[in-house]
């Protein structure tokens, strides 16, 4: 029977309540809004299978480590889809070709209430809503069982999710499918559903109508780079690209205050990836690639297994695509996992004590941020940080 002796112990990727044979799991959410597994013991038979497929568990008995095959960077050779992608891409490119093969896609998308759940698309227009970054952890439940269905049917699969959440499925299914191919994407740290859910109600009750979706990565102002735009989309049909009126939600996600426990001790951050393909941004923050260099985004691609070499040979024809190094692949998410703010408890502890009105007030102002970080964060400790996080990268 699987233990969860502590939260760093848990990703929620729901691989252990998918494989109970006698449903004795479910996923049951703390007071910071994650999913945990809760097991009823008066159903439990101690097949251990719930064991067996703990990406976490895995990870921390692994005995050895593989690297990429290949290291690339590209960008989509369509304007119109590049720019309404997060980097370069990449996805849509995978997407495109999944959707040629009479494949269905699996992403995370925007469903009731800002919810970020994981859903399924069988045409290409289907597969646009899950284009963009969205910083909330995603909810899986039942979403495992389903795809199993559809790869002993025949049909091929296109799985794009967090790394934990690929190892997740990977267990789950205990045997390697021609007709799956798994995306990982290069992940920060996943943040409470709860606090989102509440901040796009909060948002919504600002601007007096719905809010339904926020594309984080927006590139109609500033085009891509650090400086994210963030657009708010309410469902009259209009938008706000980063109203003044609220903080956006990229402050309040990269504070390190909402993200889950297990993100702070992260085995997915190096180059051992469980997908056959990885995704995220090629930021070249080196600057040794200006021949690659584009305002408007560009994804990097580790291409992990040779079934991943293979489907996406056939998918590069949508895209421009560039030879890179490790060295040049590396960034903070494939080296360290974020440290979890100091005062991470005593944030959690003021919000379940006065909400989310005056936790947001308290530490998400534009005061107060300002306050934080004059406090917190000197300069010269940022460029101590930014030095480490060079001499890393160089090896």
């Amino acid at each position: 029977m699987l233990k969860v002796e502590s939260k760093e112990k848990c990703c929620g990727c729901t691989a252990c309540a998918s494989i109970c044979p006698k449903k004795a799991i479910k996923m049951v959410a703390d007071d910071e809004g994650f999913l945990y597994p809760k097991i009823d013991l008066d159903k439990c038979i101690d097949c251990h299978l719930c064991e067996k497929v703990c990406p976490i568990c895995f990870r921390d008995n692994l005995k050895s480590q593989s690297k990429p095959l290949n290291y690339m960077a590209g960008r989509l050779k369509n304007y119109d889809d590049l720019m309404v992608s997060s980097s370069g891409g990449a996805f849509w490119a995978l997407a495109k070709e999944t959707i040629a093969k009479n494949g269905i896609v699996i992403g995370a998308e925007y469903s009731s209430g800002c919810c970020v759940t994981h859903g399924f698309a069988e045409t290409l227009e289907e597969c646009k809503k899950f284009r963009g970054s969205k910083y909330s952890q995603s909810n899986l439940v039942g979403v495992f069982s389903k795809i199993a269905a559809l790869l002993q049917s025949g049909k091929m699969v296109l799985f794009s999710g967090n790394p934990c959440q690929v190892e997740g499925l990977n267990l789950f299914l205990r045997k390697n499918y021609e007709n799956l191919i798994t995306v990982d994407l290069l992940c920060h740290a996943v943040p409470s559903p709860k606090i989102f859910e509440e901040y796009c109600d909060f948002v919504g009750s600002i601007f007096k109508k719905e809010l339904i979706a926020i594309n984080m990565r927006d590139k109609t102002n500033h085009g891509w780079g650090r400086g994210y735009s963030y657009k708010y989309i309410f469902t009259d049909g209009s938008s706000e690209i980063d109203p003044k009126r609220v903080t956006n939600w990229g402050r309040i996600y990269f504070s390190q205050y909402i993200n889950r426990p297990a993100c702070h001790s992260c085995r997915f951050t190096n180059l051992h990836r469980p997908s056959d393909i990885t995704i995220g941004d090629f930021w070249d923050l080196e600057h040794n690639r200006n021949d690659i260099s584009d305002k408007n985004g560009t994804s990097l691609i580790l291409i992990n297994t040779e079934k991943g070499k293979r489907f996406f040979d056939y998918a590069q024809k949508h895209m421009n695509v560039y030879e890179i190094t490790e060295k040049e692949s590396l960034q903070p998410c494939l080296l360290t996992p974020p440290c979890p703010e100091l005062n991470r408890q005593k944030f959690w502890n003021f919000y379940h004590k006065y909400g989310f009105l005056k936790t947001y007030k308290k530490y998400f102002t534009e005061f107060a941020i300002s306050s934080i970080v004059k406090k917190i964060i000197p300069l010269e400790i940022k460029a101590k940080v930014k030095r480490w996080i060079r001499e890393k990268m160089r090896g």
